[in-house]
């Protein structure tokens, strides 16, 4: 019954000309029930993380030293810890000596921002100060 229903909605969409994809989602009433049954420990991006992200998703690809020499820090745990939490992917490797690994944002990234694409990022013209960019991206993420 469910699957024969996904795949009338398969065709439905696929006359209309949208996505390839389905996404179950929760209407905004029922969330605090839903988080009821969800139990799961809520993670807060720290400032190093929520700017690391910052400079991914707006400088990608992007490799860990560009990262590292803009942050003024190493970086490789924020950019690890990033990757478990599916936020940040790796989008392939430089062409240089040594071929480092280029990150840029995963789609779960764009799906938890409610983002259709990284054109949907706001600008960096619209904040007047650059702490600014890393306390709008900051958030409260569900794993």
């Amino acid at each position: 019954m469910l699957l024969c229903g996904l795949h009338e909605l398969s065709v439905d969409y696929a006359q209309q000309n949208r996505g390839g994809g389905f996404q179950f989602r929760t209407r905004a009433e029922y969330a605090p029930w839903v988080a009821k049954l969800n139990r799961s420990r809520r993670n807060r991006l720290s400032k190093a993380a929520t700017e690391t992200l910052a400079i991914i998703a707006y400088r990608q690809p992007v490799t860990r030293a560009e990262i590292e020499y803009l942050r003024g820090v190493d970086s490789g745990g924020i950019v690890r810890s990033l990757m478990e939490k599916q936020l940040v992917k790796i989008v392939g490797k430089k062409d240089v000596p040594g071929r480092p690994l280029l990150y840029g944002t995963s789609r779960h990234f764009l799906e938890y921002f409610g983002l259709k694409d990284l054109t949907g990022l706001p600008q960096l013209k619209e904040f007047s100060d650059p702490d600014d960019v890393a306390l709008s991206l900051e958030m409260d993420f569900d794993r």
